[in-house]
């Protein structure tokens, strides 16, 4: 068990690198920082943070050394939760690997002679806090990214502005139709598309004058006409020609009217000129111009027709080049807006120190990114399971199959159930279910539960799996703050409460009862010839009868009633509520429940049964004071002892 002064020491630092953790500083800032801390807490002269988002890429280290960055290089350094000796130069470190999300790293360097023990308990806040600055500077790099595009963007601006003010396909594929159109004195231009065995239209653009009609009247019109959407190489006549050989060609469709595509029949073309929209590497697909006269296309013409579709393939290239663009703009923006609702739920999240309530804010937080029907978290309690948040839809834990399904996939972020693993579950016939594992690289801790009325988005997944890993450290280090304060309110030998903590209950316990005008009773009990068993089991049978006495008292007695190991033998039970009266039936209880317990070897004990004797006092029967109670108690207890063992000890009410 802790001592009393290292609990508060333990705290100050967990309290302190929390701090740290969550003021969101930059990863310069934030490594300098965690330096002062080990520095302060630890007495480290000297520690350095390296750091590198992925593998194949060199460290980064903070403080700033070029000349040490330079030196570690892409070398492999210790793993997360490993320890490993560093050389650089004359200097020598351990390298000490923490817990970052994956594919970054992070090691911390101390000098060489450090016992690395005492840092252990912190290296999960410390990764927390890292994976915290990692991510601020991954947000940075999207940043930069969306700089890039946008430069990128300006660039082919000032090239495509020479076709058209426009980067929209179809805009530019109209204004280049119509430019040829009447360049040419066509009545139909088009531009399609090659994909696959298929000429998907890009633009199908047909002039034809109508008495009365001005030209800009007739274009608008052409424009508004709805086009043939695709038509396959087989239906595309001459055109599969012009794709095959990949040059111009001219043809008299009166004279050839089975070369026609079906798609073009309809507006009785008797010439047409075709040439393809190629690159250096490819052909995209397809330029054409027609019109009602015979012979109506030159030479010059189709050399026209050929810088056309040159034009055209750049603006073919530009626009799709655009919409990728605008696309992945689209895209980045969306997933910057999301990196920043991934802080805010991280941060949301690890404000916590209780494991339920960090998996409750998860659950609040994940609509953000994913819409589900259901969600739960599970966490693992000694050997079964607890659902801790959300709706556990009556599984009170895990099923089986589910549990087999992780242990298949150790490493898996994530893992979608199929129609099997969901047989005979309430979620059977669900859309979609999947698990997302709570664990560290050191334990597995639960999971939580999604039901989700369809798809999920890659990077939606991928935001959602980045936010439950980092609630698993915030869990692991939760688990960890109440471990320590378990212990210090905790018996070691016994796992009853100890004596501490009694005196701040019973305190709060006779406050209580003093607003509210509710009795509280106090029992103190001795295992009777306590020395004697000491003797004749030794030490260690004299601690099984303590932590079996101790086990029998936390299942016989109520929920609500507190107890604690008072002394070396001596333990005490505070029963909120409860008349002398019937304390005294419940002692008598306990007194009979000791003497009928099988205690290990107690055959071996010159009575050949274990006893206790036990002293009640009550509020406001005896005293109004804690000290009153303790003293009253331990009075009956004498008597009881006085009387021969083995009894309850009765001290009668005070008068007025």
């Amino acid at each position: 068990m802790l001592s009393e002064r290292h609990i508060p020491a333990e705290t100050e630092r967990f309290e302190a690198l929390g701090e740290i953790a969550m003021r969101g500083l930059g990863l310069p800032e934030l490594c300098q920082e965690l330096s002062a801390f080990l520095a302060t807490f630890f007495g480290l002269p000297t520690t350095v943070f390296a750091v590198r988002p992925q593998s194949t890429q060199p460290w980064r280290v903070y403080p700033h050394d070029e000349a040490m960055a330079a030196e570690l290089g892409v070398r492999l350094l210790a793993p997360a939760g490993g320890v490993a000796p560093v050389v650089c130069g004359s200097r020598r470190y351990l390298s000490i690997g923490l817990g970052v999300r994956g594919p970054q790293q992070a090691v911390l360097l101390v000098p060489e002679s450090l016992d690395v023990q005492p840092l252990k308990p912190l290296l999960g806040v410390v990764s927390l806090a890292l994976s915290n600055g990692l991510f601020s500077v991954a947000v940075g790099d999207q940043e930069q990214l969306l700089g890039q595009v946008g430069r990128k963007l300006r660039a082919i601006q000032q090239v495509s502005y020479q076709i058209n003010n426009s980067y929209d396909l179809k805009e530019l594929s109209a204004s280049i139709c119509s430019i040829a159109t009447q360049a040419l004195g066509a009545q139909y231009a088009g531009l399609y598309h090659l994909n696959g065995d298929s000429l998907k239209v890009i633009e199908d653009l047909a002039v034809f004058k109508t008495k009365g009609m001005s030209l800009l009247k007739m274009l608008q019109e052409a424009n508004n006409r709805e086009s043939a959407k695709v038509m396959t190489l087989g239906q595309s006549g001459f055109l599969r020609q012009v794709m095959e050989t990949g040059k111009p060609t001219m043809l008299d469709l009166l004279a050839n009217p089975d070369g026609c595509p079906e798609a073009i029949r309809e507006h009785a073309l008797a010439s047409a000129m075709a040439t393809p929209l190629v690159t250096q590497r490819e052909i995209l697909g397809i330029f054409l111009v027609g019109t009602k006269e015979p012979h109506a296309f030159s030479e010059s013409e189709q050399e026209l027709l050929v810088d056309l579709a040159q034009q055209a393939t750049g603006a073919f290239i530009t626009g799709k080049l655009y919409g990728q663009t605008v696309e992945e703009k689209q895209r980045a923006d969306r997933m910057v807006e999301q990196l920043k609702y991934l802080n805010e739920a991280m941060s949301a999240i690890g404000q916590h120190l209780n494991a339920a309530t960090t998996c409750e804010t998860l659950l609040a937080q994940l609509p953000k990114f994913v819409l589900s029907d259901h969600r739960a978290v599970y966490l693992r309690k000694g050997e079964g399971w607890q659902c801790v948040a959300g709706d556990r839809r009556g599984l009170e834990e895990p099923p089986i199959a589910w549990r087999e399904a992780l242990s298949a996939h150790p490493h898996a972020k994530s893992l979608v159930l199929d129609a099997r693993e969901l047989a005979g579950t309430p979620y059977q016939g669900a859309s979609r279910v999947v698990l997302l594992p709570l664990s560290t690289q050191q334990e597995s801790m639960g999971l939580v539960v999604l039901s989700l009325p369809g798809e999920l988005d890659p990077t939606a997944l991928e935001l959602v799996e980045t936010l439950v890993g980092h609630t698993a450290l915030t869990i692991a280090n939760a688990l960890m703050v109440e471990k320590v304060e378990q212990q210090a309110i905790t018996d070691g030998l016994t796992g009853v409460f100890n004596r501490r903590y009694f005196n701040d209950r019973l305190d709060t316990e006779l406050q209580r009862s003093l607003r509210y005008s509710h009795p509280v009773s106090l029992i103190i009990m001795d295992i009777d010839y306590f020395k004697k068993a000491n003797d004749v089991l030794g030490h260690l049978g004299g601690d099984t009868v303590l932590k079996q006495l101790a086990a029998l008292l936390k299942e016989k007695v109520r929920k609500v009633d507190i107890i604690a190991r008072y002394g070396g033998e001596e333990f005490a039970i505070i029963l909120p509520e409860t008349g002398h009266d019937s304390a005294l039936f419940v002692a008598e209880k306990i007194r009979a429940w000791v003497e009928e317990y099988p205690f290990t070897d107690q055959e071996k004990l010159p009575h050949k049964v274990i006893t206790s004797s036990l002293g009640v006092s009550t509020y406001p029967d005896h005293a109004g004071t804690v000290e009153g109670l303790i003293h009253t108690a331990d009075e009956a207890l004498y008597e009881a002892k006085q009387n021969g063992r083995n009894q309850v000890g009765r001290i009668p009410k005070k008068v007025g």
